[in-house]
Order: structure tokens, then C-alpha cells, then sequence
């Protein structure tokens, strides 16, 4: 025993599902108990009352009084959120948020297509990005830092072989020694800047392990072992006082066996895996790629993912000590709002349904034990004792403090029983019908509607304008006093509403000639110069100039970008082509955008209808975090009239136009427009937003997400924006209010409106992103969405061109491909997009002759008779009634020559039970294997789900269902009706 003397024992007991009782999970936790291997804190479903609590006479801050055998109120527990400076790819960012925590990268140069989390781009080196990044660290759980080592590099130490053919052409001398770890003093040129700026780094990087040490967060700081970087001044002192860890990246998926260290506040044991010798490795040296030698560590830069997985694990662990725990179900907000409005995205990010492991086994077993995949009745000790079939989920080697022989600790999954499985499906809520994550903005303004009634909510909307219409008179001195410290170039914009020379002559030569083949059509060209003359009457734009007058006010320093037009249905739309010549390319955007499409209105609208019903005095709407917004209905709404939707479109004119760049820009913000009369070029300077920016888009939509919040929070207008596309759903009686105050409060803050045609009044049918929305059913409950009027009728003008024609090329197939594509996502048309599957396999068949003609025409004209016989979309009000669950599966055994396939029906509502089973036909079984397959089993997985939505349709016709496949394959097929197996393609049509 590793103890002598007395001792004693103290055992604690929980009772059995304390851990699943969020109340009593607090409690636990903030007593000090260690919670289980994999444990999320459940969510506590409250009901939300719709009144503010009135305030408690007992104490001064209107709390409730406590008594002195009060049991103490747990901290609340948070989600762990992981800061990684020099983050490069952001790769421990990203497995850190695949855990359910939250990430940021933070670093100089990021490359957007190798960026795996959110990240922002900041200069290390410079004080007041410093000072930001301080206070992001105070907020942060873990930081993570991997500060650069190429001057630290010991690798610049080796000589380069006269014969290696690479010794001229690459010049690796060392910058630092153990004598200088912070460099020589005699370097100057470059390379004394490169080692001045790296000292600057490794100089904040003891500023921020200060600041974690002092504040007692976690902190890990990772550089190659040998680098020069531990031994400089600043490091130096820490190396003694924090954990040092070895590792191998060999161990971790890599190639070479590189050493890497790292320092660490705390223990990580999944992050000392040292090169075991039981696998190879890529040698180091030199190395060759398109004719340019480099050195093989260039490659390693980029953490491998097992590694990055290894210290996410071991920091969840740590937080999980600390009260912050994982987000039970990591849900991006655009799933939400799809399966909110009826839609299943694709993606693996959210799990639908109970996992299918009912509890997991996390055990430390002897290094030299054989752990198999699946427990079996071979299974050695000590993994005996658990049950059978459980699965192996997690492996590492867990390396003792002082560099003792480690131990490998395992996590099985332990599976569920079918009745077990059975009992938390029947728990279920559908997704369709969850709380979507759209912004409690809009939640509330339906609150306020519902509860405040006609009179109420005009009273409410009216105060709230005149309040701010009052601020505006006061501070109205003050706004134009801030515009007089405008820059004089973009105010009149904003509120009005050598070798350098040789390069410029080649630039004028490259932007003209670029500008008149983009404008082979005078028409278009015509339209394109006119619109440009009238943004310069309206102060957007300046011009024109001709080459030389540029050239002066720029010195020779800037870029020009052609203009080019877009012939639309009703307009000609001018582009700005920032990208031609890379000005794009300079800016990294690593902010995406949620933009609020027809998903998200049908998602509101199902919401708002299904608030109440007739003869109900309440209503229900969901809330963020799995609670509800409840409250009493008003009587303007009862008897169904809460049921009365109206919507309407709100465009902003020349949206981008109503923002001004910034001042410095203006030598990447020169347009070349075509003069069609004179055939000349003419430059212009831009003072708006140009259209065709990559930072203009992000910049316009921060913009117009502010107004569409203040709408919908202060002024509870139930809005959705997309781009300056605004969306306003109400209430047939509170209709002319609502129009009145959005256009009155985006007036007031010197927005302008589209007027005419884009401004029509609230309705019951209206055209909103191509689609047009009817509330001519919402009595029922139901939401149609259908293709615009004209848009079916001209493809199919199009495609019976082409067919009369006998000809399509690959350009003009694709074109009428994406229109098909575009108007059978507005009504869910999974037939009309199985149907450009046959287009997309005709298509890309190299046989050009006339029977591939005849099939990809037949093809085109199959889409569109599906699509025009489909009809609208139909999307019910939101419902709390529990789903019906169908179980399929299928079998493929004896190389295919015996295929069976069965399903059963479970449905909550009725309590019917319902089962069928049976071999596949030998015919489908024979078409399935057309091509050579001996493998079926992915027909095989689709067919029963098929028989089953045919044999039970008078069960789930209006239902909401929920599907249990075990092929990932066949569940992905259904989800996306997509299948490159031609022969599924039919099973998929009549599943659709």
C-alpha cells in the first residue's frame, strides 16, 4: 500500500442522477465535486413570465431576503473560452471550439484559406494592440502562445553542403547564440530588424504569462525544444518557475520527428508523447518544390490535429475544475434558423437525436496492455468488466510528473439498449419545432405586440420615437460640430446623403484594356457611364480625371479598378472589380456573415402564428437557452386574430452609397469607367462604399444589423435584413404603424428609402429575395412560399430555346442549372434539384454526340416539369407535438447475394406500433450492382426509409418525423437529395 499509520476514509455519496438535475448539478459543483467524464450542465427549461418581477420590499436592491440556513447560491457555470496569440492557422482554436468552447486566434499575417477559427488580424509589436489584446487576456480562460522562432532557429547552425546545389541560393547564418540569446550585437540590415521585432514579441509574451500567473489562468507558451527562444532574458526566468513538457510531433500524425516544448501554468498530460521508435520519419534537410529550394522545417509550422485535439482535451479537463464547461450542443446560428423554418442543413455541426452511447468508462490502464477497438470476450484486465460491445472512443499515454513510465488512459463509449434508446427519442422535441437561435430582438417585439394589444403597442412605439426625436434636437449642435471634423472629401457624401513610372504605363495600359473588354455591349456600357456621371452629381463620386490628373494627386502611388455593368431583369447593376488587380487580395476578412434570407422570415412568421390558437387566453414564444416567453394575450388577439400576418419589403436606396470610405483609401478607390461615345477611359474616386469591396460588404452589413436591432429591440418591430433587403412582419391592425415609425426612425437617422415599386405597403402576399411569401393561409396556420411570378415562365422560355435549337453549350447548361437550382430552393423543390443532378451528369460527359444531346436536353426539360408540377412550399406553425420516429435499417450479406431491409414506426401521439421486414426484390438488387458492385449496402440503407415513408404516408402526412438511419452515407444522401451513385437517383425521386 503506498500509505502506513492511521488513516481515514471518507466517502461521499450522490444520489443516483444528481449530475442530470441542473439545481442540484450547481450545487455539486459548487461544493467541489468532480463531475463525470463528459458532463454538460444541463439546461433548465424555465418558464420566463413576460413582466419584470416586482421588486422585493426586504432589501434596498429589491432582492429576496435570505435566511440564515439559505444554502449558499452556486457561481453559475460559463463556457471556457481559449485566446491563441500567434495563432497562424489557428488550429488549437479550432479543435477547442469542436469541444463546445469558445476561441479566438489573434495574429499579424493570416491567410483566410488556411484559417481554421475565428480570427482577428493585430500587430503584436505594436503598443496599443498590445493593450487591446491585455484586456482580451483578462477575459480568457487559457491562453495559448506560440511566439515566432526563426531567428531563434537552431537549424541556421547546420552548413549547407557545397554539393547540395542550394548553398548560394539559401543563406540560413545564425542570428543568436547561447552567448546572445537575444541576438548578435553587430546584426543590422534585415536581419537586425527581424531579431529587433522578435525580441519585442518574446518581450509582451513574458508581459502576458505575467498577467496569467498573477490572475491564475491557464497559460502555455510552445517553441521548438532547442530553440534560442528559452534562453533569452525574458523566457529565461520562467523556464524555472512554470511545467516544462516534451514532446514529438511524430507522435501527434507528423512526418518528422520534431522536438517540441512547451511551458505550461499547469499539467497538461496529453502533451508529453515522446517518439516511442515504432514508426518511421520523413528525413530533415533540404528540400525541393517547383524549382525552389527550401528548408524542410518550413512545413512544421502548422500544429498537427492530433496534437491540436490533445491540449483542447487536457484544457477542458482544467476547465472543467473550474466551473466552465463545454456548450452542450454547438449549433451554429444558421442551422438554427434552417431547421427553425423547416429546412435539415447539411454538415455534421449538430447531432439530432440521443447519442447512441448511454454513458462512457474513462480508465488508467499499463502501458504494455492491448486495447482493442470493441470490448469482446478476449478483452485482457483490466477492461474486463465492461459490457460487451463497448466502443473505444479515446486513447492517450499519460506520461507521470518527473518523466516516471506513464500509463494509457482510455475512454469507452458504453451503448445504449434499444429500450433505452427508444426511451430518450420519445424525450425528443423535433428541431424543426426547437427555440430557434435568430436574436431575442424579434421574440420580444412579438411579445409586446401580443401582450400589449392595438392601442399599447402604437402608445409604446410613438413615446419611444418622440424620446429619440428629442435627443436628436439636443444633440443636434453636437453631430455638426463632428462633421466639421470629417474629411472634406467624404462629407459632402455622408450627409448629403522610374521603375515606379515603367510600372504605371503599364498599369494604364492593363486597366484600359481591361475596362473595354469588360464592356462588349454598348447598351450596357451606356448605362454603366451614366449612372457614374450621376453618382457624381451626388457627391459619391469625383471625376472624371484623366490618367495624368491621378497620377499628380497620387504621386504615382495608386490602382485603378474597372467598372463593368450586370444586365438585370429591371436594371443594369455597376460592379466595381477590386479583385483584378489583388486590391482584394490585401484584406483578410475572418468574420462571417449570418445573413437573414426567406429561411429566416418563414422561421419568424412560423413563430409569431404559432404563439397562440383560438380560444386560448396565453401565449408561448421560444426564448434562447431553452426557455420560454410566455404571457396573457390581449384581447385585440383572441379569436384568431393573432393569427392576421401581413408582410412587406423595406429596400434602402444605393445602400453602399450612403457610407463613406475611409480617408486614406482613396488610392485603391479609383474606378475606370468606358466612355462609349468616345471610347476612351475616364478615372473617378470613389467617396462611397464601392460596390464590389470585399471590406465593403462587412462594413454595410455591421451597419445595417444596427438599424434592424434598433427596430426590432427599441422600437418592437418584428424585422429580418439581408444585405439593405429589410423584411417587416406584423399584424394586419398594427400595419400602418409599423410602416410609419421604421420609415420615420430610419429617416431620423439619415437613412434613405427606395421608394415606388420597392416600397409597397404590408400585405398578405408580397415578394421578398426572389421568392414571394402568402400569408392567405396563416388562419390554418400555414406559411407558402413560391417562385415570383415570371421566373418559371423564363426559364422555361430558356430551356424550349435550347431544346428547339438542338443545342446547348457547357456555359449556357450551367447557367439554366443554377436558375433551376436558385428557384427550387425557394419551395424545397427536392425533385426539381434531383432532376439538375441528371443535368450535372450529362453534362460532364466527354461523349458530345446526339444521344448525349437528346439526354441532356430531356434532362433540362425533366427539371423544370418537376419544378413547375411541384407547387408552393408549405410550412406549418410552430407546434410542440412530440415527432413520430421511424427506425430503419438494411443488410448486405453473402457478397450481395442476400440484401434485406426492415423499419418500425413508434408514434407518441397515437401509441401506435407498427413493423415490417423482408428481402430486397432480386430486379433492384441487380440494378443496384450495375457497373460491377458487390456492395449494395447503401442502396440497401435508403430502401427501407423509402418503403417506410410509403407504407405509413396516412401516418406522417403533416407530421413532423424523425428518421434513425445507421449509414452515414444514406442519412447524408437524404439530407442533401443528392447521390453521385446515378442509380440512387430514383429511390431519391420517389422518397421526394
Amino acid at each position: 500500500m503506498p500509505w502506513k499509520g492511521k488513516r481515514i476514509l471518507l466517502v461521499g455519496f450522490t444520489p443516483n442522477g444528481a449530475w442530470e438535475d441542473a439545481a442540484r448539478a450547481k450545487v455539486l459543483l459548487d461544493l467541489g465535486f468532480v463531475p463525470p467524464s463528459g458532463f454538460h450542465l444541463p439546461k433548465a427549461v424555465q418558464e420566463t413570465p413576460s413582466n419584470l418581477p416586482v421588486p422585493h420590499p426586504g432589501t434596498p436592491d429589491g432582492g429576496p431576503i435570505r435566511s440564515a440556513i439559505d444554502p449558499p447560491v452556486p457561481k453559475p457555470s460559463r463556457v471556457p473560452y481559449l485566446l491563441e496569440l500567434f495563432c497562424g492557422s489557428a488550429g488549437v482554436s479550432s479543435a477547442f471550439i469542436r469541444l463546445g468552447g469558445e476561441a479566438l486566434g489573434i495574429d499579424r499575417c493570416l491567410l483566410p484559406r488556411s484559417i481554421k477559427a475565428p480570427c482577428v488580424r493585430l500587430d503584436l509589436t505594436r503598443a496599443s494592440d498590445q493593450a487591446l489584446i491585455l484586456d482580451e487576456v483578462r477575459r480568457a480562460d487559457i491562453i495559448w502562445l506560440a511566439p515566432p522562432c526563426g531567428t531563434c532557429s537552431r537549424a541556421r547552425e547546420i552548413p549547407l553542403r557545397a554539393s547540395s546545389g542550394a548553398s548560394g541560393k539559401l543563406k540560413a547564418e545564425p542570428l543568436r547564440s547561447a552567448a546572445c540569446p537575444e541576438g548578435f550585437p553587430n546584426l543590422s540590415g534585415v536581419a537586425g530588424r527581424r531579431v529587433r521585432l522578435a525580441n519585442q514579441l518574446y518581450m509582451f509574451t513574458a508581459q502576458v504569462v505575467e498577467l496569467c500567473v498573477r490572475q491564475d489562468k491557464v497559460c502555455v507558451i510552445e517553441n521548438p525544444s532547442r530553440s534560442w527562444f528559452w534562453s533569452t532574458r525574458w523566457i529565461k526566468p520562467w523556464v524555472a518557475r512554470l511545467h516544462s513538457l516534451h514532446s514529438h510531433a511524430c507522435m501527434y500524425g507528423a512526418d518528422l520527428k520534431k522536438a517540441t516544448r512547451l511551458l505550461s501554468t499547469h499539467q497538461l498530460p496529453s502533451m508529453q508523447a515522446t517518439c516511442d521508435g515504432a514508426h518511421a520519419h520523413k528525413s530533415w534537410g533540404l528540400t525541393k518544390s517547383r524549382g525552389q529550394w527550401g528548408f524542410r522545417t518550413t512545413g512544421t509550422a502548422e500544429y498537427p490535429s492530433a496534437f491540436c485535439k490533445a491540449a483542447a482535451s487536457d484544457f477542458m479537463e482544467i476547465c472543467a475544475s473550474r466551473n466552465a464547461f463545454p456548450a452542450q450542443e454547438v449549433v451554429s446560428e444558421a442551422f438554427g434558423v434552417a431547421a427553425a423554418a423547416g429546412r435539415q442543413p447539411r454538415g455534421q455541426s449538430f447531432q439530432v437525436g440521443p447519442s447512441e452511447f448511454g454513458s462512457t468508462c474513462t480508465m488508467r490502464v499499463p502501458v504494455s496492455v492491448s486495447v482493442s477497438e470493441v470490448i469482446d470476450g478476449q478483452t485482457p484486465w483490466p477492461l474486463q468488466g465492461l459490457p460487451l460491445g463497448s466502443r473505444l472512443l479515446n486513447s492517450r499515454t499519460v506520461t507521470g510528473e518527473g518523466g516516471e513510465e506513464g500509463v494509457r488512459e482510455v475512454k469507452f463509449g458504453i451503448f445504449r439498449t434499444p429500450d433505452s434508446f427508444l426511451r430518450e427519442a420519445l424525450k425528443m422535441r423535433h428541431p424543426f419545432d426547437e427555440p430557434s437561435t435568430s436574436d431575442m430582438g424579434n421574440i420580444r417585439a412579438m411579445q409586446v405586440v401580443l401582450e400589449r394589444g392595438v392601442e399599447g403597442t402604437k402608445t409604446l412605439r410613438q413615446k419611444t420615437l418622440d424620446y429619440y426625436r428629442r435627443r436628436e434636437l439636443e444633440l443636434r449642435s453636437d453631430e455638426e460640430a463632428l462633421k466639421a471634423t470629417m474629411d472634406h472629401r467624404l462629407a459632402a457624401a455622408v450627409w448629403t446623403v522610374p521603375k515606379e513610372a515603367q510600372a504605371c504605363r503599364l498599369g494604364r495600359i492593363a486597366a484600359e484594356a481591361s475596362c473595354k473588354k469588360a464592356s462588349p455591349d454598348l447598351d450596357v456600357a451606356r448605362a454603366v457611364w451614366a449612372e457614374t456621371l450621376e453618382q457624381v452629381e451626388k457627391s459619391w463620386m469625383k471625376g472624371p480625371f484623366s490618367w495624368a490628373e491621378i497620377e499628380k494627386k497620387y504621386n504615382g502611388c495608386w490602382i485603378p479598378s474597372k467598372r463593368f455593368g450586370v444586365a438585370q431583369s429591371d436594371k443594369v447593376r455597376s460592379v466595381d472589380d477590386l479583385s483584378e488587380f489583388l486590391i482584394n487580395s490585401a484584406v483578410t476578412e475572418t468574420e462571417k456573415i449570418t445573413l437573414e434570407g426567406i429561411d429566416h422570415i418563414v422561421s419568424l412568421a412560423r413563430f409569431f402564428l404559432g404563439a397562440t390558437t383560438a380560444g386560448v387566453t396565453t401565449f408561448r414564444l421560444p426564448a434562447s437557452e431553452g426557455q420560454w416567453v410566455t404571457g396573457r394575450l390581449h384581447s385585440d388577439w383572441r379569436g384568431g386574430r393573432a393569427r392576421l400576418l401581413r408582410g412587406r419589403a423595406l429596400d434602402l436606396k444605393a445602400a453602399y452609397k450612403q457610407l463613406a470610405r475611409h480617408p486614406k483609401d482613396g488610392w485603391v478607390s479609383i474606378v475606370a469607367v468606358l466612355n462609349p461615345d468616345s471610347g476612351e477611359v475616364s478615372y473617378f474616386e470613389a467617396v462611397a462604399l464601392p460596390f464590389g469591396a470585399v471590406s465593403a460588404v462587412t462594413g454595410f452589413n455591421r451597419a445595417a444589423r444596427a438599424l434592424r436591432r434598433i427596430l426590432s429591440i427599441l422600437f418592437s418591430l418584428v424585422t429580418t435584413n439581408f444585405y439593405d433587403d429589410f423584411c417587416q412582419l406584423e399584424l394586419e391592425p398594427l400595419q400602418e404603424s409599423a410602416r410609419e415609425i421604421a420609415e420615420e426612425v430610419l429617416g431620423l437617422l439619415g437613412w434613405k428609402i427606395a421608394q415606388g415599386a420597392k416600397a409597397l405597403p404590408f400585405d398578405r402576399v408580397f415578394n421578398m429575395l426572389g421568392a414571394t411569401i402568402s400569408f392567405e393561409r396563416a388562419a390554418k396556420g400555414d406559411v407558402l412560399v413560391k417562385n415570383k411570378p415570371g421566373r418559371l415562365e423564363a426559364i422555361e422560355e430558356v430551356v424550349m430555346r435550347r431544346v428547339s435549337e438542338r443545342r446547348c453549350d457547357r456555359k449556357r447548361m450551367l447557367s439554366i442549372k443554377g436558375k433551376l437550382l436558385f428557384a427550387a430552393g425557394h419551395v424545397f423543390g427536392r425533385c426539381a434539384q434531383l432532376a439538375t443532378q441528371l443535368i450535372s451528369h450529362r453534362g460532364n460527359d466527354r461523349h458530345q454526340g446526339r444521344e448525349h444531346m437528346d439526354d441532356l436536353l430531356n434532362a433540362l426539360q425533366f427539371a423544370l416539369e418537376t419544378l413547375k408540377s411541384g407547387g408552393p412550399r408549405c410550412v406549418g406553425a410552430w407546434s410542440q407535438q412530440p415527432p413520430v420516429l421511424i427506425f430503419t435499417d438494411g443488410a448486405c450479406e453473402q457478397e450481395g447475394n442476400l440484401v434485406t431491409h426492415g423499419a418500425l414506426l413508434f408514434d407518441p401521439v397515437t401509441g401506435r406500433k407498427e413493423v415490417f421486414g423482408d428481402h430486397v426484390p432480386k430486379c433492384l438488387v441487380e440494378r443496384w450492382k450495375g457497373g460491377g458492385k458487390k456492395q449494395v449496402i447503401f442502396f440497401a440503407e435508403i430502401f427501407p426509409a423509402v418503403v417506410a415513408k410509403a407504407t405509413w404516408k396516412d401516418v406522417v402526412q403533416g407530421r413532423r418525423v424523425l428518421f434513425f438511419l445507421d449509414n452515414e452515407g444514406a442519412r447524408f444522401t437524404f439530407i442533401r437529395s443528392y447521390s453521385a451513385q446515378v442509380n440512387a437517383t430514383d429511390l431519391l425521386m420517389i422518397s421526394a
